[in-house]
């Protein structure tokens, strides 16, 4: 085999005569230096020459009998101990002696495998966090159960990333629970608090109130220049509309706050005309549509802009949106009373993304309720292209007649003062 390196289970297996199975167990069991690399499409396994072939000299022969591999795969030998001709017996008994200390030494000293956080597990008001091998980690007690009275299934929300760009994985976790126990979590890799988000305080929409908690739905790591990764948050009102969208640094510091009149369901962040944005879809409550904003990605601020009063904040940061549209409910949303929301955005090219707005449902020849999706094209400046019905959507129109007719193809842009309806050409 060409170079140091050898590439996956099989490769190392060969290398050592033994099938893939048996080195897996070695390295569980007897520590066997293999490595680990996590990429965007999974884990590489790899292992090199020489940390293998002194892993060897330091092991009992016995804890390494094992199924050899057949001759035909790979005749590789096992690293032996070499002797210069011309040593006197003496000399060799010394030599042997110091080869023994130093395999002796390696063994205690040799680094094993690092254990990763693999998986969390919630048992009531436990949080313990799992290696890649099942064994626990850690445990964090909170003051009270996370899973709601009733269920089985915790009601919060946890994620396992890499947020300061050491090399260890972080949970970020929120917690569903009492108004007062509302909070969003960061544990390093050792189990250590890192920090903490109190409950979001109280906004004031027209003469009405909303006070907490409001519920994060959305948690969203984004990686910086720097090496580190924005965390974004989005939440949704216990009972109400607002929805706040918060960025957090990778030391837990608010780096901006937007709020939306309308729960918001999807973030995605993208570059438009050069500029770096983040993009919010959402529903709109007050016309009840669904809602796009653009936010500056480093500065996030202000809220939804609105024509009724019942739906302006009044004490939320100042600030609009860069960019801001409503999708108007089509018929099949108001015959069946849905509320749109926009569900996925999709960059397409450098040049194009598309925006898919759930409109509703209805129940397809087999019974089963199909989604009613529609999409929308924009160009970098935000220019509608085109839009047209998805996948789910034709399917309803060829059942039900009275989708089949010609809608108007329009959105709604906030100009500053209230909302201009733009509407396709054919």
């Amino acid at each position: 085999m060409a170079g140091e390196r050898l590439s996956g289970w099989e490769e190392i297996g060969a290398y050592l005569r033994r099938s893939a199975r048996t080195v897996q167990r070695w390295e569980k069991e007897l520590g066997l230096p293999v490595r680990r690399v996590e990429t965007k499409g999974g884990v590489v396994i790899y292992a090199e020459h020489g940390e293998l072939d002194e892993w060897l000299r330091t092991r009992d022969p016995a804890e390494r009998a094992d199924e050899a591999v057949a001759p035909s795969v790979i005749e590789l030998p096992q690293p032996r101990p070499r002797v210069a001709a011309g040593l006197s017996r003496s000399r060799i008994a010394w030599a042997g002696g110091i080869v023994a200390l130093a395999s002796a030494l390696s063994l205690l000293l040799w680094p094993r495998e690092a254990r990763m956080l693999s998986r969390i597990e919630i048992a009531g008001e436990i949080l313990t966090a799992v290696d890649q091998h099942g064994a626990e980690l850690w445990k964090h007690r909170f003051p009270t159960s996370l899973t709601p009275p009733g269920s089985e299934d915790p009601s919060t929300q946890a994620l396992i990333t890499d947020i300061d760009g050491d090399g260890q994985a972080e949970v970020l976790l929120t917690t569903h629970g009492r108004a007062m126990f509302e909070r969003f979590y960061c544990f390093n890799a050792h189990g250590k608090i890192l920090f903490e988000e109190p409950p979001l305080s109280a906004k004031q929409y027209g003469e009405e109130i909303h006070s907490p908690p409001f519920l994060t739905r959305i948690m969203y790591p984004v990686p910086e220049a720097s090496g580190r990764k924005a965390i974004w948050l989005a939440s949704a009102h216990h009972l109400n509309f607002p929805s706040p969208v918060r960025k957090l640094d990778s030391a837990g510091n608010l780096l901006g706050e937007y709020w939306s009149n309308g729960t918001v369901m999807t973030l995605q962040t993208m570059t438009l005309n050069g500029r770096r944005v983040l993009l919010v879809g959402a529903c709109n409550n007050e016309l009840w549509g669904a809602s796009l904003a653009v936010l500056d990605y480093d500065h996030p601020a202000g809220s939804a802009p609105a024509v009724n009063n019942n739906y302006r904040c009044k004490d939320c940061p100042a600030g609009t949106p860069l960019d801001f549209i409503v999708f108007p409910r089509m018929q099949l949303s108001r015959d069946t009373g849905s509320r749109p929301f926009v569900r996925r955005i999709v960059e397409q090219s450098h040049s194009e993304f598309t925006v898919e707005v759930w409109q509703g449902q209805r129940p397809a020849r087999d019974g089963h309720r199909t989604d009613a999706m529609f999409q929308y094209s924009f160009d970098q400046s935000l220019r509608l292209l085109k839009a047209g019905w998805g996948d789910g959507y034709e399917t309803i129109r060829e059942i039900y007649p009275a989708y089949q007719r010609q809608e108007k193809l329009a959105i709604l842009r906030w100009n500053g003062h209230g909302f201009t309806e733009e509407v396709l050409k054919p």
